[in-house]
């Protein structure tokens, strides 16, 4: 958030003004599109009409990188294991550098084998990777 304000004010850094909007916003980051300039101000006076227009700019390259991202999956069709693999690695790979447990995910298909969503299913223990049937 810090990148996107840009800049700061004296009293209150740039990294200041990102962390102040980033834990307001932290539980619910989908009213963060809605939030005017008034109201991202009275967060912290450093967000002027510039590191608005910076923040908005930001959350719509997101919207466009999501949109462009399942527009592809949706696109995509598994017919045998060897797309399911490819598929995976491409979808997955993040996770299986970054992610410090296991996790299960499922990938849910249509009629015609085209990808509708991925769903994480349960994020394993210690020891174990715990999926109940019904789940």
């Amino acid at each position: 958030m810090a990148i996107l304000v840009c800049s700061g004010r004296p009293g209150e850094s740039t990294l200041q003004a990102g962390e102040k909007v980033a834990a307001k916003f932290s539980d619910c980051l989908e009213y963060l599109p809605a939030a005017s300039a008034k109201e991202l101000q009275l967060i912290s006076p450093v967000i002027a009409s510039t590191a608005y227009c910076q923040i908005m700019a930001g959350v719509e390259l997101g919207r466009r990188v999501a949109a462009a991202k399942n527009a592809q999956q949706s696109q995509q069709k598994i017919s045998g294991t060897r797309d399911a693999r490819f598929f995976c690695e491409q979808h997955f790979a993040r996770l299986a550098t970054d992610s410090s447990r296991e996790e299960f995910h499922i990938v849910c298909l249509d009629t015609k084998n085209k990808i509708i969503a991925t769903h994480q299913i349960s994020v394993g223990t210690l020891d174990a990777s715990l999926v109940h049937p019904r789940l």
